[in-house]
């Protein structure tokens, strides 16, 4: 009961997945089933399944991989024991795993951060003490992973991947200095050119000013010149 070749983006193309109810919806009509249908039923061992591409599929499976983007590495665990409630939050890693280590990059390319649908938010989300905490939404992926980051240092007495979350908080925080810097050198260079051009105009006015009072005075002084020449020859 498993689909290696199914990946999250073909999933999401099929079913829509509410994360805090649990619920599959079908997006395209199928068959007897219609698009804007509840997806799937409950199997004889007491787990909801929904076929996806000819292949029968645990729902909580599904669910882990519409979130995530990934399989999960190993069994699902339901927190509150009951097998129908596929609400991201109720599911976890099984068989004593260590849950924080599934907390993947994904197609954001960060450690704890993933997008729901395309468009939507960027969400980060954490694991300890069994659980999945969501950290909350954010506008860029690299805002979201630093609340990541900022909680499994918070937790660092639960994750052994504190050091390296420091780390990437850290590197986090020095591409984003550099990247103000860089706005900065460039604002400066733009007020610097604009300060120039300014400063070009002014001393072009000052010269003209400079060679019309010149010539004002020169006019003047010969001006002068002629009229004490009349007065002498007078």
């Amino acid at each position: 009961m498993a689909a290696p070749n199914l990946t999250a983006e073909r999933l999401r193309e099929v079913l829509s997945y509410d994360p805090e109810t649990g619920i599959f919806t079908r997006l395209i009509d199928r068959g007897k089933f219609k698009a804007g249908e509840r997806a799937g039923s409950v199997s004889p061992t007491g787990y909801r399944v929904i076929g996806v591409d000819r292949a029968l599929v645990l729902e909580h499976r599904l669910a882990w991989l519409c979130v995530y983007g990934e399989w999960p590495d190993g069994e699902i665990d339901h927190i509150n024991r009951i097998r129908v409630d596929n609400r991201i939050e109720n599911l976890r890693l099984a068989h004593g795993q260590n849950a924080r280590n599934i907390v993947g990059r994904g197609a954001s390319g960060f450690k704890g951060v993933y997008q729901f649908k395309p468009g939507q938010k960027w969400r980060a989300r954490i694991f300890y003490d069994g659980k999945l905490r969501h950290l909350g939404s954010f506008d860029t992926p690299e805002e979201a992973h630093a609340a990541y980051c900022a909680a499994a240092i918070r937790h660092h007495g639960v994750f052994a991947n504190a050091e390296h979350a420091a780390l990437e908080v850290t590197e986090f925080e020095a591409k984003r200095s550099v990247a103000i810097l860089q706005e900065r050198v460039k604002q400066l260079e733009k007020d610097l050119k604009e300060a120039t051009v300014h400063l070009r105009e002014a001393i072009n006015a000052y010269s003209q000013e400079g060679i019309a009072v010149k010539k004002s005075v020169l006019r003047e002084a010969l001006d002068g010149r002629r009229e004490n020449g009349s007065a002498a020859r007078g």
